[in-house]
């Protein structure tokens, strides 16, 4: 049995595309039918894209394997001395760029990896190695290892497209369930702050779900500050304003938040006590941290104190680890009340 996601035969290629831009496509496996239904096979990463589905629902199917080893870029190489075992299990897809970050040992097969991964992958463009994110921005070290130059790609994620160079600008494809978490909370007339807004995935979406709240987007790199204002319009998402600014100065000239955005992982706790102060009673802070897997009660008790220093009180009445790290570390979001 395999999951899949069965839907109306009339509807089937359009979910069909969602899922393969998406690359939650299952395609070792072929497409089921009967008389009223397909049932396409999916990844993991089907759930991130569940709103954009036409309506169906997630269940399990017997189908048929397709009769190429299509779905897995490993199944096309044949390394030598244990090098197999090496190859990355997992790659970062944005637009139509694969990152993936090859180990010292495997960077000499870096271009047939490369060509391996287009070959399964036909809606790619170009791979590239990551080699770190480096600097006060978190901008991504990519070396070009096959397919077209890097460059400008389109991020397609919960129906709205975003225009970015993951070399100018960090964007990680991997909090795409958090955003869409976060987006559907944000309630009409809200006022929220994204204090680190890069190119605008939490602004954009919150604005496309509550057309009628005011979102605020803060961002201090300027290249992506200007695909911030590039996506704001390719989606038509006037209840965005986009401000240039440290989110420091920024937040002393903007109207009180109902809710606030801090997706700064290894940087946000220094703009706490900031946003506590201007925060009214009543409102919530979602905050992101990158931290050692011991460490959530000591944050839990920063939070608190440092409410306490302003005066008022905050609830932590959610904890969660958003994605994986490495085995010490974790990224950790936070879902603070602040009374």
């Amino acid at each position: 049995m395999h999951r899949c996601y069965r839907v109306h035969r009339h509807k089937g290629e359009i979910a069909r595309r969602v899922l393969l831009e998406a690359n939650a496509l299952e395609r070792a496996l072929a497409v089921g039918s009967d008389d009223h239904y397909v049932y396409l096979p999916v990844t993991d990463g089907a759930d991130a894209v569940a709103s954009d589905l036409p309506d169906g629902v997630f269940t399990d199917r017997d189908l048929e394997p397709v009769d190429r080893p299509v779905g897995d870029y490993r199944h096309l190489l044949d390394l030598p001395g244990g090098l197999q075992d090496l190859l990355p299990s997992s790659l970062d897809i944005i637009g139509q760029l694969a990152i993936l970050r090859l180990p010292d040992k495997l960077l000499g097969h870096g271009t047939d990896i490369a060509r391996a991964i287009l070959a399964v992958h036909p809606s790619l463009r170009s791979v590239a190695n990551d080699t770190g994110v480096k600097g006060e921005f978190r901008l991504r070290t990519l070396k070009h290892l096959a397919g077209d130059p890097l460059g400008d790609v389109v991020h397609r994620e919960h129906g709205v497209n975003y225009l970015l160079d993951p070399r100018k600008a960090y964007f990680s494809p991997r909090l795409a369930t958090e955003r869409r978490r976060v987006a559907d909370q944000v309630r009409s007339g809200e006022i929220v702050w994204d204090l680190f807004a890069g190119v605008g995935p939490f602004s954009i979406l919150m604005a496309k779900r509550a057309p009628a709240a005011q979102i605020h987007a803060v961002e201090l790199n300027l290249q992506a500050y200007e695909y911030l204002l590039h996506n704001i319009k390719r989606n038509g998402t006037g209840n965005v304003s986009a401000t240039c600014a440290d989110a420091a100065e920024a937040v002393t000239n903007l109207p009180a938040p109902d809710r606030v955005i801090m997706n700064l992982p290894r940087d946000s706790w220094r703009f706490l006590p900031g946003v506590i102060e201007r925060m009214d009673r009543g409102g919530t802070v979602h905050i992101y941290s990158i931290q050692p897997t011991d460490q959530r009660e000591e944050r839990k008790t920063h939070i608190i104190n440092t409410a306490s220093d302003m005066g008022k009180t905050a609830e932590v009445v959610l904890i969660r680890q958003v994605k994986s790290t490495s085995p010490a570390m974790e990224f950790v979001g936070y879902d603070i009340e602040v009374k």
